[in-house]
């Protein structure tokens, strides 16, 4: 999974959903029904494993609060391949690797006490001692750094006297030590039992968002309000005191406390939901608490209960109350097609809210809309597929699959943000290309050639040669200026040709190589395009234009290219031909606009 938020994209009956589901059923342990198994080993038991990263800022702390002593090799296995759960037959158990573990007896016994408190401990228990001295009673070491703490617990559990005054004085001593001491008495188990029951602590909770989300009632009565899951995620948005209300003896009281609370809840909702304006209201009728949906502009106020909002609104509100009302920090969140009832705007604003939500916790999605996903991030998409031979795979890299279906909603995303350049009229330095990947390149190319000369040059990347001539006639007619430029192939060719007979005034439209039968990927050197862009083996003989296109994923090997770039291109060597070949480009695109 990506760090923060992951996103499975593939096409139906791919296997998306059970995934999620999968997930979900391991960390809670839910059995899985026969009919529910893999097609490929039905009579076998379901097995399954979900594996957790650790480093070793997080083992040094389990070493310290279990008391144990990692070996050498069992520490380089667990940082190498994490740690486990795994499921067969409703039963989750940890699976590691051999744990050498043995008691810290090469450590101080008093490691987990603070050392700024042994000698106050050390007092204590002194001081203790001497209290139930009277009573026939002693503690045997009084030395806070020669001991466990389990041993110094054991030897204080319990204590009693007689006398009511000396009982105080004893207890009061037992908790100043125990205070002192870790919270959970684990020094009675084996090392390895201690070492897990801290990594169980560790391990995220797994959260399945169904589709079946709770409505929001309009009227409860403030007894059943203080149980009801929707109203309780909402006051916790808005710091609403839900048995504070309830306690309230006047209704006036009761309606100041909630308007209090009501532009709090709705100035959050804002923040997410930015189609309209809408505000979610709290009010009391009697014994009862309303919540309301409210739509105002500078005319008009209407009210309206939760189930009078489209399918799309009354989806995201449950949806929102629950990510933002729950306490979910540290949790990972499962969500299968999530914004599927709302607008393309309202998708890429829920897009929006999740990747918010990743600042306290891990979001997976799946999804078939391109609005779900970032072009700009495509290291968060998961392609899944699914054959007979194998059932459903997962794949951690977009070029793995060459199905179109999987891939395209990340291809539309990439057009979307491509092509909307067209839009941008403000621009005064446009260059016309022929496909979707040939911006991807350039921009590429310009960070690692540093060509910060042409930082204002927008890129416009067309669906085909043939549509090269029909944009450059729309920037032609604003105004604007531009280049074209088209590969040296035929096609590119007759392009250039057509351009130059049809305008009326000569448009520049350039090759973009002087050596015939050169496209973008051309540029690149054999050995250059094979390192940084080519996924896979190259087919002998073949150009990298051939390379590219006959893998039918050309965009977004381009795209993961400029992403490589844009995060660090500092380890990226540019060879001569690339560099030459580049640089001849950029500098007839400069020229265009000198």
């Amino acid at each position: 999974m990506s760090p923060n938020l992951t996103i499975l994209a593939g096409k139906n009956e791919s296997g998306k959903t059970a995934v999620l589901e999968g997930l979900d059923r391991i960390y809670n342990a839910i059995p899985i029904a026969i009919e529910d198994r893999s097609n490929t080993n039905q009579a076998d038991p379901s097995t399954a494993e979900i594996t957790f990263e650790l480093n070793s800022e997080v083992l040094d702390e389990i070493e310290q609060l279990a008391e144990v002593n990692l070996g050498g090799n069992t520490r380089a296995a667990l940082l190498e391949d994490g740690i486990t759960l795994f499921y067969c037959e409703g039963d989750v158990k940890i699976s590691s690797p051999p744990l050498d573990i043995q008691e810290r007896g090469v450590v101080p016994p008093n490691s987990l006490i603070d050392s700024g408190k042994i000698e106050s401990v050390s007092e204590s228990l002194t001081s203790l001692s001497a209290q139930i001295s009277p009573y026939g009673l002693s503690i045997a070491n009084t030395n806070a750094g020669s001991q466990s703490p389990g041993d110094i617990r054991q030897s204080i559990t319990g204590l009693s006297v007689p006398d009511a005054p000396a009982q105080a004085i004893v207890q009061q001593l037992v908790e100043s030590i125990v205070s002192a001491l870790p919270a959970d008495p684990i020094s009675t188990l084996e090392p390895v039992e201690r070492f897990l029951i801290e990594i169980k602590k560790r391990l995220p909770r797994i959260i399945f968002f169904s589709d079946q989300l709770d409505m929001i009632p309009y009227d409860t009565p403030l007894t059943e309000a203080l149980t009801n899951p929707a109203i309780q995620r909402l006051a916790r948005i808005a710091n609403l005191d839900l048995e504070e209300l309830a306690a309230i003896p006047t209704i006036q009281s009761r309606k100041n406390l909630v308007n209090s609370k009501t532009a709090t809840l709705s100035n959050h909702f804002r923040t997410s939901w930015l189609q309209e304006q809408i505000n979610i209201a709290f009010d009391v009728n009697a014994e009862n608490l309303l919540i309301s949906f409210i739509e105002e502009d500078d005319k008009t106020r209407k009210t309206y209960r939760f189930e009078q909002r489209s399918k799309g609104f009354q989806w995201f509100a449950a949806f929102y109350a629950r990510l933002e009302g729950e306490p979910l920090d540290g949790a990972v969140v499962l969500i299968d097609e999530p914004g599927l009832y709302l607008h393309a705007k309202a998708q890429r604003d829920l897009l929006a809210e999740l990747m918010r939500a990743t600042d306290r916790l891990q979001v997976l999605f799946s999804t078939h809309s391109p609005y779900m996903i970032d072009a700009k991030h495509l290291h968060r998409v998961r392609t899944v597929t699914r054959d007979n031979a194998v059932g459903t795979r997962v794949n951690n890299k977009l070029h793995t699959s060459a199905d179109l279906e999987t891939v395209t909603p990340i291809l539309t995303a990439i057009g979307d943000q491509v092509g909307s350049g067209i839009n941008n009229v403000g621009l005064s330095k446009n260059v016309v290309l022929e496909g979707p990947s040939d911006p991807l390149h350039l921009r590429a190319m310009a960070i690692l050639l540093d060509r910060s000369d042409l930082a204002g040059v927008h890129y416009i990347g067309c669906m085909g040669a043939d549509n090269v001539p029909q944009v450059c006639s729309i920037l032609h007619g604003w105004g604007m200026s531009y280049i074209a430029i088209v590969d040296n192939d035929a096609k590119g060719r007759g392009v250039r040709d057509k351009m130059a007979a049809e305008f009326s005034t000569a448009p520049p439209c350039a090759l973009i190589s002087a050596k015939a039968d050169v496209c973008m990927e051309d540029l690149y050197s054999a050995a250059f395009f094979d390192k940084y862009i080519l996924v896979g083996n190259r087919t002998a003989g073949k150009t990298n234009s051939h390379q590219a296109k006959v893998r039918g994923d050309k965009v977004i090997m381009a795209k993961v290219f400029l992403e490589k770039i844009e995060a660090d291109h500092t380890a990226i060597e540019v060879d001569d031909t690339t560099r030459s070949n580049f640089t001849a480009l950029f500098d007839k695109i400069a020229a265009a606009f000198a």
